[in-house]
């Protein structure tokens, strides 16, 4: 864990790679006066961390060793917890991203990571823009997309973002359906 001394208002983030150079890496590029960040090597390990501290923001890694990054966050929701989670991957597919977002997940960056972007994501997951992206997200399930896309193109998504809603709305359009998975879970099956 990288932490510094401050008040209750510090922002919790919890990065969870197998990586220990990228754990290190994202810890030292998000730490600050306002963020502390503790680092899990495994699910197993996130999931304890979950059980002893809320986090306002999980970067998580889908290909971990013991779980799959998806199966992680569907045990945080199980926990009835509600940090703001971003997918970090080198390559996510089309019902990956759809999945993810139907489980709650905030935002994705690709590996390798550029850290400017990664440190921009952060921001504003722990900021109230994700309220735009709710909207974005109702909108394309109301099979919206032209709408959805003008929402985020004019309150400066960047490009990557908008590649990803691309994805999650190409599928809803094939098909995908978003239906109650457990509780206030929720899971998508592609309809192809």
């Amino acid at each position: 864990m990288i932490s510094a001394v401050g008040s209750i208002f510090r922002k919790k983030i919890l990065i969870v790679h197998a990586d220990p150079n990228i754990r290190s890496l994202y810890a030292l590029g998000l730490n600050s006066e306002r963020v502390d960040t503790f680092t899990a090597g495994n699910a197993t390990e996130a999931l304890s961390y979950l059980d002893q501290k809320i986090f306002d923001l999980i970067i998580l890694d889908v290909r971990l060793r013991d779980y799959h990054g998806l199966e992680i966050v569907k045990q945080m929701r199980k926990r009835r917890d509600f940090a703001r989670i971003i997918i970090s991957s080198s390559n996510l597919s089309a019902k990956t991203v759809l999945n993810a977002v139907s489980l709650g997940v905030t935002n994705f960056i690709e590996k390798p990571t550029n850290m400017t972007q990664l440190r921009q994501i952060a921001k504003e997951a722990l900021t109230e823009k994700n309220a735009l992206k709710d909207r974005a997200f109702q909108l394309a399930q109301g099979l919206k997309f032209k709408d959805a896309s003008r929402l985020l193109a004019e309150n400066s998504v960047s490009n990557q973002e908008l590649v990803t809603w691309q994805k999650v709305f190409q599928a809803l359009a094939e098909g995908a359906e978003i239906t109650p998975y457990s509780g206030d879970l929720m899971e998508v099956t592609l309809g192809y």
